[in-house]
């Protein structure tokens, strides 16, 4: 896959393409430091709006996808595929870097994460009641 991202600006119509690299999905605002984030799948990396000075924030073997950030919390929460059947809420603080799963590891599959604006709730989808519903 080489996917590209793209911003389209809603007041005056321009369409314009801020990557040119390989494999960069997911984009996602960093609004109180003017960032625009995104996960290539294993990494998670920021820009400036433009797509300059694109940096590396975080990198781990397996794919973590839906990434979402909260700027009262200053942590990036995504899921990470562990493989084909197995699915887990995790977060890195962006100043730090540190990473951490939020749940412990169950059989469960745990994935798109939503965080409110107060950052003390994470709203996600799971297979806990045997079939995927939201979770609170």
């Amino acid at each position: 896959m080489k996917a590209k991202l793209f911003r389209y600006s809603i007041s005056d119509s321009l369409f314009q393409q801020v990557t040119y690299w390989y494999r960069t999905v997911y984009p996602f605002f960093i609004s109180d430091l003017n960032k625009i984030g995104f996960s290539s799948y294993t990494t998670i990396s920021w820009m400036n709006p433009n797509g300059t000075n694109r940096e590396l924030l975080f990198k781990q073997p397996a794919p973590m996808l839906a990434p979402v950030y909260n700027f009262k919390t200053k942590k990036i929460y995504f899921y990470v595929k562990e493989d084909p059947l197995r699915r887990r809420l995790g977060s890195i603080d962006l100043n730090s870097e540190n990473f951490r799963f939020l749940l412990p590891n169950t059989r469960y599959q745990d994935a798109g994460p939503a965080i409110n604006t107060s950052g003390d709730s994470l709203l996600f989808y799971s297979n806990r009641s045997g079939s995927d519903n939201i979770h609170l």
